[in-house]
């Protein structure tokens, strides 16, 4: 048990537990809970760690059902439980028998149990950002496993996202391949308290903030912008996409772009696209048909790590027109945000086709997208067009 600085010493809750192997850890100071939960992981003897919030109680078989997996598991996988959310009369209920009465409410359900119940459980083996859902609320992982990925990162200091971002380089580490497991039948539950949520969604933020920055690619860029099954399908739309457009590469050049706005080349300039072809290693680019690099992030433009106005000019060619129309409102917003210009290319001409066109009418993307940001067309040539958004 490590006690993270609190207020009052939580020892006289070990001490109550004399007859289990709890060994109790009081730290000086509050140091957030990715740092606890080291601190408290380093100390552990067994081979398989088992994660609990605080603020959740144990059902019957909870550990037994971590304990069960770990000795059947030999792929290394992180197990995750179930936890429900009670109202008072379920809480009561299982406060008094260790286990949660059926049925069980939809608003009381672990979350991810889509549409409610477990036969609607998000299916792990064969999803694409497993990530998207681990929580520490009820969850365990090799020992040797936390180890090797050096556990949660620390630099997580407020609420949230020290635990999806440990999911993440896990599922990283095991190249995009499955490595998660959801036992819907091992269950915790959250006991009710005061929740500030202003509080917590401003450290929230902050989190996923630097999460974001800490891992610039655009599976996690996407991360807050809509529900996660949401970002789950548009993820594994993004993929297949882009995977076409580093084979095919879209339409103009940055050299191309540069002939149509020559005064632009001179400026301080965010290149977004695929097959830009800037062979200059310090030129910030966002472009999918390059490898990843320093200053060449493979990003979709919908949420950046760059400052406000950083940019002289943010210029996206083509690849805004494969975006959903939710994020292509984002990418309108984020590159009004980052840079003093905004202009988006449309080639006549696109060599990728593995998908439909998504803005292939540019009269109706000026009138549908041209408010609050009026959009006006800078140059119009056989080859491509030029359309500056300017912001409200």
């Amino acid at each position: 048990m490590v006690d993270d600085g609190s207020k009052e010493s939580l020892r006289p809750v070990a001490e109550a537990y004399q007859q289990l192997p709890v060994s109790f850890i009081r730290l000086a100071r509050n140091s957030g809970r990715a740092a606890a939960r080291n601190i408290g992981a380093s100390q552990a003897r067994g081979k398989r760690l088992l994660f609990l919030d605080g603020d959740s109680i144990p059902l019957k078989g909870l550990v037994n059902g971590h304990v069960t997996f770990g000795a059947d598991d030999h792929e290394g996988r992180v197990l995750l439980g179930s936890r429900i959310n009670p109202g008072w009369g379920l809480l009561a209920n299982a406060v008094a028998c260790g286990e949660a009465q059926k049925p069980i409410a939809a608003h009381e359900d672990d979350f991810r149990h889509l549409g409610g119940g477990e036969a609607t459980a998000v299916d792990f083996m064969r999803h694409r950002a497993p990530w998207l859902y681990c929580y520490t609320l009820n969850l365990s992982v090799p020992r040797n496993t936390f180890t090797e990925l050096n556990g949660f990162d620390e630099a997580f200091t407020g609420w949230g996202f020290e635990d999806t971002e440990f999911g993440y380089r896990f599922f990283e580490s095991r190249h995009r391949n499955g490595g998660f497991d959801y036992r819907p039948d091992i269950t915790c539950m959250h006991l009710p308290h005061f929740r500030n949520p202003r509080a917590t969604g401003r450290e929230s933020r902050q989190s996923l903030r630097y999460m974001k920055r800490k891992h610039p690619h655009f599976d996690i860029e996407l991360v807050g912008t809509d529900v996660n099954p949401r970002v789950e399908s548009k993820i594994r739309y993004y993929e297949a996409m882009l995977s076409g457009v580093r084979q095919a590469g879209l339409g103009l050049s940055a050299t191309d772009v540069l002939r149509l706005v020559p005064d632009v080349g001179s400026r301080k300039v965010l290149w977004i696209g695929a097959g830009l072809e800037i062979d200059a290693e310090d030129r910030w680019q966002l472009d999918h048909a390059r490898r990843a690099g320093r200053h060449n992030l493979h990003l979709l433009g919908v949420d950046t790590p760059f400052s406000e106005q950083e940019f002289d000019v943010v210029i996206n060619v083509d690849l805004w027109r494969f975006l959903t129309p939710e994020d292509l409102s984002y990418a309108i917003i984020e590159g009004l945000r980052v840079g003093k210009q905004l202009l988006l290319v449309a080639s006549s001409h696109i060599r990728y086709s593995g998908a439909g066109l998504g803005m292939a009418d540019l009269d109706y993307f000026t009138e549908a997208y041209g408010s609050p940001h009026p959009l006006h067309t800078i140059k119009a040539e056989p080859g491509a067009r030029v359309m500056q958004v300017t912001a409200a």
